[in-house]
């Protein structure tokens, strides 16, 4: 029995194990240190179900090994006896309950994950908690089903429970990491939208002083324009989203939303290097540093690239 036809969602966990990034436009308020804390504690969760995911990782595939050895000791017999038979189904049974323990510690930090995640919103991290609860149960259940079976068809039917499971999962997930991806990029944009008005202040201002604008204006219609696609490109994203029915059959979905995302994500890294372009610019015409006259986009607002 190959109980690794498909294999569990590790691929998708991956994708959600990607590096963190939190706002600072809080920063100094008591509502600020609030979140912060949270965020402290949820990524220290986190980091600890990491560990135990690679841990539970590595012994999943020891018993994935062991099973295949003893699944090919099995069909080298001649006389395959009940014993044989039996030493095949422990073998199996053990490669079930570690699959089991692997989902779980995947779905642990996944669960973790989440709530590190500020750019969501708290219907969706809720969601997903009710989720991976009914989820766990369901491992339960498998569990106690592999216990149960005494027939390598009996097994079969736990096998395909499993998968049926493991899918589940992977679609969901994979749906959860696009809208990760899709808040972080909306988050960012925002901030960009947040800067133009700065950045039209500055602009007024070094006009009215006689300074030469016209290179610093090429530079605005350039960064409109690459906002402006990535507004585009994350609407056609929002738009698949809103037209999926059941999120565990995501998978067809999934490419189409990526690529969207992705897109995006270009446009609003080409926006943060105009907007360098556009300080430098700034700096040129109202002043130099010292001059007392300087005018620079604050650090924590430039750097609105999302992960």
């Amino acid at each position: 029995m190959n109980m690794n036809s498909k294999r569990p969602i590790a691929a998708v966990l991956a994708a959600l194990v990607v590096a963190m990034t939190f706002s600072s436009a809080l920063a100094g308020s008591a509502q600020a240190a609030s979140v912060f804390r949270v965020e402290q504690n949820a990524i220290r969760e986190y980091q600890q179900a990491k560990a135990d995911f690679i841990t539970v990782r590595d012994f999943y595939r020891d018993s994935r090994l062991a099973m295949i050895e003893a699944l090919a000791e099995y069909k080298s017999l001649t006389n395959k006896t009940p014993e044989a038979q039996q030493d095949l189904l422990a073998a199996i049974v053990a490669y079930g309950h570690a699959g089991t323990d692997f989902s779980r510690i995947q779905l642990t930090a996944a669960d973790k994950y989440v709530d590190t995640q500020q750019y969501l919103d708290p219907d969706t991290r809720a969601e997903f908690h009710v989720l991976v609860d009914g989820w766990l149960a369901d491992l339960d259940q498998i569990d106690a089903d592999l216990d149960a079976a005494t027939t390598i068809e009996e097994l079969r039917v736990v096998r395909d429970d499993m998968l049926e499971e493991w899918r589940a999962q992977r679609s969901y997930l994979k749906w959860l990491t696009g809208q990760i991806a899709w808040h972080k990029a909306n988050w960012a944009l925002d901030k960009l939208d947040e800067l133009r008005d700065i950045i039209q202040e500055k602009r007024d201002k070094a006009l009215a002083q006689g300074a030469d604008v016209v290179a610093l204006d090429a530079f605005i219609v350039e960064y409109d324009a690459q906002v402006a696609d990535a507004k585009a490109d994350l609407q056609n994203a929002k738009d698949v989203f809103d037209g999926i029915g059941d999120k565990k059959n995501y998978d067809q979905d999934a490419l189409e939303v990526n690529q969207f995302i992705s897109a995006a994500n270009q446009d609003i890294r080409n926006a943060h290097q105009t907007l360098r372009d556009i300080t430098q610019e700034i700096r040129e015409q109202l002043g130099t540093p010292g001059s007392g006259t300087t005018v620079v986009i604050p650090r924590d607002r430039r750097n609105v690239q999302p992960v």
